[in-house]
């Protein structure tokens, strides 16, 4: 579980917040767990 939960902090804008708005925060969330999501499935490089 904490694997899973260490893999979004490798993305230092999801980490440490930079986006103000609630909507631009949540939109980088999920780019980033669909990125990891085709990275574990072999889509991506």
């Amino acid at each position: 579980m904490e694997r899973a939960h260490s893999r979004p902090n490798r993305f230092r804008t999801i980490l440490i917040r930079w986006e103000e708005q609630d909507a631009n925060y949540l939109g980088l969330l999920h780019w980033v767990c669909a990125h990891i999501a085709f990275q574990k499935a072999g889509l991506l490089g």
